[in-house]
Formats: C-alpha cells, sequence, structure tokens
C-alpha cells in the first residue's frame, strides 16, 4: 500500500471517529476497528454520499435494526436531518432533573400535558396567594401613619425646646435686671466711658480687637462671667492704645476695665440675694415647667421613633416575602415557557421528521438496500402569494432539511461536465512510436468549471415570500457555485446582502435582510439596480456569469433598463428574470416583462416554491447553445 494511501485512510479515519464512538458508546454498535477500516479502504468516491453511505452500513451494520440506525445517524451528522434514534437507556448517564427545554422534549406528550396543567395550576395558586397577602398586609398605611406621627411629635419638641431657651433666656433678663439695678453708678459710669471712647476712636472700637456691641451684651447680661469677658478685652484693647502711644486712649480703656472688674465682684456678691427676687422666682419656675415638657416630648418622640423602626422592619419582611412569592409565580412561568417551547419544538421535530423521512434515503434493509422518493409535498407546488406565514415557514424548513441534497445534485453536475475526455491527437503521436500501435489512451486534462451566479432580488411586498425563499436556498447553496455567489436587493437601488451570510445561520441572515433594507413606503425601480450592477459592479461579470434577476417587474413608469438588460446579456452568459406575477399580465399596466425579454433576457414564470427550486437547482446552471 502506498504513503498516499496511507495518508488518505488516516484522514478518513480522523473525520470518522466521533461518528464511530457515537455508535458504540451511545447505540450499542459492536464493530471493530479493523472493520471499520475495511470499510474505509473500499469506499470509491468520497464526495459521494451514496457511495460512502452503502459502503460503510456494508462493513458496519449486522442486523436490520443497526442498518437503520446508522441510516438516521449518519444522516443528522453529515446530511443536517434533525430525526435520529433515541440511545439506549442503558447507555445514557443519569443526570439530574433540571427544568429545562430539553428535558421536557424527551417526555411523552401526555405527560408533557399533565406537567403543563400541574404548573400552571400552581402558578395560578401562587398568584392567588399573592394578592391575598398583600390584602391582608397594611404594612405601607402603617408606617406612612407613624412616619406622619413622629413627624409631629418632633415638630411639637422642637417647639418645646425653643420655649425652654426662652424661658432660659427670661431667666437670665430677670437676674440682670435685679443685679444692675442694685449696682445703677457702676453701669451708669461705664456707660459714660464708652462714649468718651468712642468719641476718641471715631467709633472704631474694632481696630482695638473689640466691638461695642460686645460690651454692652456683657452689660445687659448682667452676669459675672460676661463682664469678666469684657474686662479682658479692655485690657487687651489698652495694650494695643499704649502701643499706639495713645496715651488717652489707654487711660480710658484702663478705667473701663477697671469700672467692668467692680461690677463683676459686685454682681457676683448680689447674685446670692437676687433668688428671693419675686421676678426671678418666676422665671425659674417657667423654665423648670418648660424643661420638663420638653424631656416628656423627647421621650414621646423616642417611642415614636421605634415604633416607626419597628414597623419599617415589617414593611420590609413583608416586602421580602412577597419577593419570594413572585419568584415562585416567575420561576412557574419559566417553566410553562420551556414547556411550551418543547411543544412547539416537538412539533417542528415531527414535521421535519416527516420531511426527512419523506425527502432523505429509505433503506429496506442490508447493504442492498434500495432508495424510493415519495411524491412532494403539495404546499411546494402552491402559489407562494397565496401561502400563509405558517407554509411559508414549513417550506422554509424543507429547503434547509434537504440543503445536503441540493449540494450533491448541483456537485454531480459539475462532475458531470467534467468527465475525461480522450485526447486523440496525444494518442495518435504517442502511437507513432509504436510502430502504430495503441500503447495507451492519452486523455486532455478537465477544465476547472468557473461557473458563478450573480442574483438580484426584489425585496419589496408583493415579492418578499419568494424572496426569503430564493435567498435561503442561494445562502445554503454559496460554496458550491466555483466561481462564487454574488448577492443583492433591491427596491430602488442595489444593495449587496453578501456580508449577511458571514455565518452559518442564514435563516437570521435572511431576516437580518428583511429587518435592515428599507423597504416600506418605497415604490419598485429597477432601472436605477440595473445601473448599478452595470457600471458600479463589472468586475463580477464575465462569460461564466449567470445573472438572475428575480421580481414582477413592476417599475412604476420609471425608467427600465433595457440598455443595460441588452448589455449584460451580451457580457454574461445567462440573464434570468424570474417573474411570480402570471403571464397573461406581463407588459400590462406598469410591467416591464415584455421589455426585458426582447432585450435579451430569458424571462421564465416561477410561482410556486417547487417552480424556483427546478430553476436554482438546474437551469441557472446550464450555458445557453
Amino acid at each position: 500500500m502506498s504513503e498516499a494511501t496511507n495518508q488518505t485512510i488516516e484522514s478518513y479515519v480522523n473525520l470518522y471517529t466521533k461518528f464511530f464512538q457515537e455508535l458504540t458508546q451511545e447505540y450499542g454498535f459492536s464493530f471493530s476497528i479493523s472493520e471499520a477500516l475495511n470499510g474505509i479502504q473500499h469506499i470509491s468516491d468520497p464526495l459521494d454520499v451514496e457511495d460512502v453511505l452503502y459502503t460503510m452500513q456494508g462493513a458496519l451494520c449486522h442486523t436490520k435494526e443497526e442498518c437503520d440506525t446508522f441510516e438516521a445517524v449518519f444522516c443528522r451528522r453529515f446530511l443536517q436531518y434533525s430525526y435520529a434514534p433515541k440511545p439506549k437507556e442503558s447507555s445514557i448517564p443519569k443526570k439530574r432533573a433540571t427544568n429545562s427545554v430539553a428535558t421536557f422534549v424527551d417526555m411523552p406528550d401526555d405527560a408533557l400535558e399533565e406537567c403543563r396543567k400541574k404548573t400552571q395550576a400552581n402558578r395560578d395558586q401562587a398568584q392567588a396567594d399573592i394578592e391575598n397577602y398583600r390584602r391582608s398586609n397594611r404594612g405601607k398605611e402603617s408606617v406612612s401613619n407613624q412616619q406622619k406621627a413622629v413627624d409631629a411629635l418632633r415638630e411639637e419638641a422642637e417647639q418645646k425646646r425653643q420655649a425652654v431657651l426662652q424661658a432660659y433666656d427670661d431667666y437670665q433678663k430677670a437676674v440682670a435686671s435685679v443685679t444692675l439695678a442694685e449696682n445703677r453708678q457702676l453701669v451708669d459710669k461705664i456707660e459714660q466711658l464708652l462714649q468718651k471712647v468712642n468719641t476718641e476712636t471715631n467709633r472704631e472700637l474694632a481696630a482695638y480687637g473689640i466691638m461695642e456691641r460686645q460690651l454692652r451684651n456683657s452689660l445687659a447680661s448682667g452676669t459675672s462671667q460676661e463682664l469678666a469677658v469684657s474686662q479682658k478685652l479692655l485690657l487687651s484693647a489698652a495694650v494695643i492704645a499704649r502701643s499706639a502711644k495713645e496715651i488717652s486712649l489707654y487711660m480710658d480703656f484702663i478705667s473701663l476695665a477697671k469700672a467692668f472688674q467692680d461690677l463683676a465682684k459686685s454682681v457676683k456678691t448680689s447674685q446670692s440675694k437676687v433668688s428671693e427676687d419675686t421676678t426671678v422666682k418666676a422665671a425659674i419656675k417657667k423654665r423648670g415647667e418648660a424643661t420638663g415638657e420638653w424631656e416628656k416630648a423627647k421621650e414621646a418622640l423616642h417611642k415614636a421613633e421605634a415604633e416607626l423602626e419597628k414597623q419599617e422592619m415589617q414593611k420590609a419582611l413583608y416586602e421580602s416575602n412577597l419577593r419570594t412569592r413572585e419568584k415562585r409565580v416567575t420561576s412557574y412561568d419559566a417553566i410553562l415557557t420551556n414547556i411550551r417551547k418543547a411543544q412547539q419544538e416537538k412539533q417542528m421535530q415531527s414535521i421535519e421528521k416527516e420531511q426527512s423521512l419523506r425527502h432523505r434515503e429509505v433503506f429496506s434493509g442490508g447493504h442492498n438496500a434500495v432508495r424510493s422518493k415519495k411524491q412532494t409535498d403539495a404546499l411546494l407546488n402552491e402559489d407562494v402569494s397565496k401561502l400563509s406565514n405558517a407554509d411559508i415557514e414549513k417550506v422554509l424548513t424543507f429547503i434547509r432539511t434537504n440543503a445536503k441534497t441540493f449540494r450533491q445534485k448541483l456537485r454531480k453536475l459539475y462532475i458531470t461536465q467534467q468527465k475525461k475526455q480522450i485526447d486523440v491527437k496525444k494518442t495518435i503521436e504517442k502511437s507513432v512510436q509504436c510502430d502504430g500501435e495503441i500503447a495507451r489512451l492519452y486523455y486532455k486534462k478537465p477544465i476547472k468549471s468557473k461557473a458563478n451566479v450573480v442574483m438580484l432580488a426584489d425585496i419589496s411586498g408583493s415579492c418578499r415570500a419568494m424572496t426569503s425563499l430564493a435567498l435561503t436556498y442561494m445562502g445554503l447553496m454559496r460554496e458550491v457555485f466555483p466561481g462564487g455567489c454574488h448577492l443583492f436587493v433591491f427596491v430602488n437601488h442595489l444593495v449587496p446582502v453578501d456580508r449577511y451570510f458571514s455565518n452559518e445561520n442564514v435563516t437570521a441572515a435572511v431576516e437580518s435582510i428583511n429587518k435592515k433594507v428599507p423597504s416600506r413606503g418605497i415604490y419598485s425601480n429597477y432601472g436605477v439596480p440595473l445601473k448599478e450592477l452595470r457600471y458600479d459592479n463589472t468586475g463580477i461579470i464575465n462569460k461564466d456569469t449567470t445573472i438572475v434577476m428575480l421580481g414582477d417587474c413592476r417599475n412604476n413608469k420609471n425608467y427600465s433598463g433595457v440598455e443595460e438588460v441588452e448589455w449584460l446579456s451580451k457580457r454574461a452568459s445567462n440573464f434570468f428574470v424570474l417573474n411570480p406575477d402570471p403571464l397573461d399580465k406581463w407588459g400590462q399596466g406598469d410591467s416591464i416583462a415584455d421589455l426585458y425579454a426582447k432585450s435579451g433576457a430569458t424571462v421564465c414564470r416561477v410561482s410556486s416554491t417547487q417552480d424556483l427550486l427546478t430553476f436554482l437547482e438546474f437551469a441557472s446552471l446550464r450555458k445557453q447553445a
């Protein structure tokens, strides 16, 4: 066995390793490595799905059940069919039950429906519990009322505090009036000295560190402490005056300080007798009463604040319990959502399974199994304009499900166009060297196909459904065309949409195109897109190009673009116009389909999905003679 052959077999082994592991570990297949290698060695064409499937099935399967399982798993893994048989129970590892969609998908329909009913009942009960809980609680109202009570008590306490301060001030005034009355001579002396000092300083006592208001306030207070403070201020002012060499003012400050000192001593001596004064006694009594009222108000406020804090804690607990109950309802909603998704997925799986079984290879058993084709679903032959959204989705599912089959058909078309051809000239030349006997046949080198497709699709409202089908198909088939595939959409100007198909999710790409490319409120104009294709995208059009324009050719009396169609038809290999309108409407009103037919384009009617698929599979790839 050659080195190249060994490398080829090794690459196939690496490709099918996970597939072999899945068969043995999850479906209980029992085959040796030598059997797998023997099957791989007998594959004649690895690009032929039929050859690979039949050869490997004959090598690895020993029973009818294994043949059916092998076929289903192979189609799911390599042909993207969604249906496959369930693995054996013994081979499935035990997993913890969850409420995910995958958990419900495996449940039988009756059990799934019963689970949905019970979950809905529990959800309704939890919601009713929340409503009863809300009605039974007055947390917010009680907290609000208690907050108002606290605010009122706080305001009352503040008023009582102000009354205490006022009572204390009245007491001070009463004491001052009594003490100053007994020392009127000293007070008069201080007043005279103040007037003299003001005259000497031009009422600028602030320059000496004191203010007249300070002195008079301390004098009015009648307390020995305030008077002593004023004495110190006057002594400091005297120091400043002496430094300024203002001897007269210095002596006045000293005299004023001495007067304040004498008054302070006299007040201190007379304060022992003040308490006997009637006015002072009344002030002391009023001060005591105000202080008592204030203490009561503070105590009531503290109790109210404690009660408010208690109620706020109860409110927080209530809200926490309410959130817990609401989370329970939310969890039930999530379960119900997953159950609905599981039901939809199972329904979709049922549809895909039916379509897959209808359109995939069906084996009668053993290595010599035969294929049978069933009749295409009636939806494929129905007019696309008459299909509902649900029917459109079924058709799209059919296209996605059978994408691999479509690709194989197209690849076989290219292969058949590249068959070996005998090089007669070279064969004869070599035979001369052998006395005219043909020793071997020489073949021409196959010419690689460079065919590419350029599609222009009208996304206006009248053509949107057909355009979505065409874009889905072309998005899945892009890799098949050797020269590439360029996709455009238009209403009144050309929009390239190749970038939307950069990922593998073709469905998401088509949805993004329908959402992001503006089309509402815009009238169709075929002339502008054709001009943009001719003048702005000339580099993608050559003799190997097939141009396909999908639209109803309703141009709203705009420029038709017939000159561009004529030029493009000559430059490209083919120019096809796919029109979903009935034939009797072509050329009527604002329809320009007949003009395109006269300008060199091949105008075809495609009204159903089957018409579209038949054309896209075969007609667009064949060069006109």
